[in-house]
């Protein structure tokens, strides 16, 4: 891969799981802290959220040790959209059995 499809490659990923992670944060915020008197989120607050949190726990030194070859942004790219997949079916289960 080429450092422009490696870019692009990253921004679309970066994209894509960030907005992935704000979806889930709507219903999960909704399930859990609603009922705590806070308001509703919407998508805007939450994929800023996703994002303050994002570069507050991004790890950027381990990442660099790693070889950026295409199996690499497969794996990123596949975790961009099971990762929010598997915290939306926990928390939904979580919020069924309250």
């Amino acid at each position: 891969m080429s450092f422009g499809d490696k870019t692009l490659a990253f921004l679309v990923i970066m994209a894509i799981g960030t907005t992935a992670k704000a979806f889930v944060l709507v219903y999960m915020w909704a399930w859990f802290l609603t009922p705590f008197g806070l308001s509703e989120i919407g998508m805007a607050h939450a994929y800023g959220l996703s994002l303050t949190i994002t570069y507050l726990t991004s790890n950027t030194s381990a990442d660099s040790q790693i070889e950026l070859d295409a199996d690499y942004f497969i794996k990123k790219g596949a975790s961009a959209f099971l990762t929010p997949a598997v915290f939306l079916v926990a928390g939904w289960i979580t919020q069924r059995l309250m």
